[in-house]
């Protein structure tokens, strides 16, 4: 028997052109852009664990087969589905790392790093049927793998990609996980009851349990420190964009507990961007600068004389790993976090 398993962020950030192509073909290629938006509007059978061991995987059981989406989308089979395909590479990755292969994935820059880490063989990657995720997914290669499940990111009742391309529904039922606007911890527990529903049991419940210790240490140093005013943030050349709580990494820290600097005001509802002459002002004792450029910490001197970054309490996360849902990963982004927040003082910010 053979099953094969298989993001959506808008912002209005002011790159150069150039820095502005990457930003948007990232987000695109990962699901995290709906179709139709214009760059002025959003400036065999496999599963294969964490640790490259085989599970069951999905039994392809002839009882009738029911899941209710994020979306409230109820998605009814006549029997359990075993070949998976999915609308975008995060969903992928993160399917695999609980022991599901995918039969069809995106696999854009980085995607077959990512899956060599969570014990793929080359043989297990090439096998995957990719597809061009940029502006809709290739209809024809989507058929070929023949899946009987196609599993998008899907937030605000739209999974990308699906509202422009009805011919999508054409090659299998949409289910749709919400990878963008939930926390980190809804999105895989969403993941993990589509896996369980496949007759699967989640191959990475170590690494969950090591994710929860990071977290419910977030959680106690949320209410130890309650007047810590936390910024979520990214650059570009003319300044600063506040991330709304509409970003995974923003839901994530706010239901730890945290108080986050808001960013309401803003041209959209996904951030508020400031220029470098106004970032001094921000009333923030932590920031939490998400590296979408690749480029590091800002280079303008304006960064360095923010309260927080002068007092050291300032973390630089990789933007690319946000994209990687899986526990692991996640873990070690928050411990990067954790190890700011531990040694950060209120009150360092602007009030």
């Amino acid at each position: 028997m053979t099953t094969t398993l298989v993001s959506n962020r808008l912002d209005a950030p002011s790159y150069t052109d150039a820095e502005f192509a990457h930003i948007v073909d990232e987000l695109t290629r990962r699901g995290f852009l709906a179709g139709g938006l214009s760059a002025a509007a959003v400036i065999g059978l496999s599963a294969c664990g964490a640790n490259g061991n085989v599970s069951d995987g999905p039994t392809g059981s002839t009882a009738p087969w029911t899941s209710i989406d994020d979306l409230g989308k109820q998605v009814s089979l006549p029997r359990t589905p075993t070949r998976i395909a999915a609308l975008a590479d995060n969903v992928s990755i993160g399917l695999w790392a609980a022991g599901v292969h995918v039969v069809a994935s995106p696999m854009v820059e980085g995607t077959d790093e990512q899956l060599r880490r969570l014990g793929a063989t080359e043989e297990q990657i090439t096998s995957i049927v990719a597809y061009s995720p940029s502006n809709e997914p290739n209809i024809e290669k989507l058929t070929g793998a023949r899946p009987d499940l196609l599993v998008g990111n899907g937030s605000d009742g739209k999974i990308p990609f699906v509202q422009d391309n009805p011919r999508l529904k054409d090659v299998a039922p949409v289910l749709g996980v919400n990878l963008q606007t939930a926390t980190f911890e809804h999105s895989m527990d969403s993941l993990h009851s589509l896996v369980k529903s496949l007759g699967v049991a989640p191959t990475d419940t170590q690494a969950r349990q090591q994710y929860q210790q990071v977290a419910d240490a977030l959680r106690t140093a949320a209410r130890n420190k309650s007047g810590l005013r936390v910024m979520v943030c990214y650059p570009d050349d003319t300044g600063l964009t506040i991330m709304s709580i509409k970003w995974v990494e923003t839901a994530t820290l706010a239901g730890l507990g945290f108080t986050l600097v808001p960013a309401e005001g803003g041209a959209n509802e996904f951030g508020k961007q400031v220029s470098w002459e106004d970032v001094t002002s921000l009333p923030a004792d932590v920031v939490v600068l998400v590296d979408f450029p690749g480029k590091g910490a800002p280079t303008n001197p304006l960064w360095a004389r923010m309260p927080a970054v002068a007092a050291g309490q300032y973390v630089v996360l990789n933007g690319s790993a946000t994209f990687e849902f899986t526990y692991a990963n996640y873990t070690t982004l928050l411990s990067q976090i954790a190890a700011v927040i531990d040694k950060a003082r209120p009150g360092v910010g602007p009030r």
